[in-house]
């Protein structure tokens, strides 16, 4: 039946069947080769721009720090100034004060010397009153 023709036909068929199956198979793993080295450019890509804005939040970053170190400064200088002019205030809060009791102190002197003596003080008169500011009723 099968005589040798048709043998080596039926293998002619099939390399020629198994070359037809190995070029398809070929053609299809070098498509998704291509593919694959498509996405590895993208891929590459992506991690470049990634790296790029990186660098550049990195120096926006160190930028904002920056300003926040010049701020600290700013506001431990302020803070220093405003412990001194806390300081100062006090001192010269201290200094009015010690001022006020030493004018008051004299003001009661004044007062117990003219209650003292009545006929040596001379009363104020509407001109010498008009004259000086702050005794106006």
């Amino acid at each position: 039946m099968f005589g040798l023709s048709s043998i080596r036909l039926y293998v002619f068929l099939g390399m020629v069947l198994a070359i037809v199956l190995l070029g398809a198979t070929s053609a299809v793993l070098w498509s998704r080769l291509g593919a694959k080295q498509a996405v590895i450019v993208s891929l590459t890509q992506q991690r470049d721009l990634a790296a790029g804005d990186a660098a550049r939040w990195q120096g926006a970053a160190a930028q904002r720090q920056g300003v926040i170190d010049k701020q600290t400064q700013a506001l431990r200088r302020l803070e220093s100034d405003g412990q001194a002019a806390r300081a100062i205030a006090a001192a010269n809060t201290e200094k009015a004060e010690q001022r006020i009791a030493a004018l008051e102190a004299r003001i009661s002197h004044l007062k117990e010397t003219a209650h003292a003596r009545p006929d040596d003080v001379r009363p104020l008169g509407p001109i010498v009153r008009d004259a000086l500011p702050g005794l106006q009723h």
